[in-house]
């Protein structure tokens, strides 16, 4: 059963404490701590049960908890004012780099009134891939090695005396197949299903539902 998930939302150069107000749990910690270390704390140091970020914004998930990493160039007292413009302006940076597209700063705080920037990158992941199966998957010549009731393509003596011998009617053969299952769709259909058990969003949820059904036949990647 997947945990309620929690967004909580700081500045570049403040820290988080475990126990503190903010949500922030040991489960959390022992995540950062983690992933700092294979980082070499390059984006946050972390100490004796809490974390210190450095001179990055953005967002980072740690296990259920969504934490917002705010841009702060002024003084002005770190309440939730602070972080609603401070939040805005991480969303109108990465409007203008063009790293997210967003017609509209109001667009953006509509989808993102109940939810975090991380779910702006999920709806965009999920609207690219929507748009490409519109136009349709990307299909490719590959090889299939299959037991058939008649010869196509090469059969494969080795592996057709060995699983034929009492089956005369059969051939084990290697042929080529035109199809969707290629490296570029398992790749996004594993995407998908990595982000089918990150969503607290009923919205993605539907969305990922439906996509997943037009990958039916692409293979998953292990």
């Amino acid at each position: 059963m997947r945990r309620n998930k929690k967004t909580i939302q700081t500045f570049e150069y403040h820290t988080l404490r475990v126990g503190d107000a903010s949500g922030f749990k040991e489960r959390h910690f022992k995540a950062l701590e983690r992933y700092g270390y294979k980082t070499r704390e390059k984006y946050f140091t972390v100490g004796n049960n809490r974390i210190r970020f450095n001179n990055y914004v953005g967002v980072i998930q740690a296990k259920d908890l969504t934490i917002e990493v705010l841009p702060k160039a002024d003084f002005e007292k770190p309440d939730e004012k602070a972080k609603h413009k401070w939040h805005d302006a991480l969303i109108e940076m990465l409007r203008v780099c063009r790293l997210i597209k967003l017609n509209t700063l109001t667009n953006a705080r509509l989808k993102l009134r109940s939810a975090s920037i991380l779910d702006l990158y999920y709806d965009v992941f999920l609207t690219e891939t929507e748009t490409i199966f519109k136009h349709g998957l990307r299909k490719s010549y590959r090889k299939r090695e299959e037991n058939l009731n008649k010869v196509k393509g090469k059969i494969l003596f080795t592996s057709h005396i060995r699983r034929n011998a009492f089956h005369r009617e059969r051939f084990y053969v290697s042929h080529q197949v035109f199809d969707a299952d290629n490296v570029l769709n398992r790749i996004l259909l594993k995407a998908l299903l990595i982000l089918k058990g990150m969503v607290h969003n009923p919205n993605f949820d539907v969305r990922i539902n439906k996509l997943l059904l037009c990958f039916e036949d692409v293979s998953d990647v292990n």
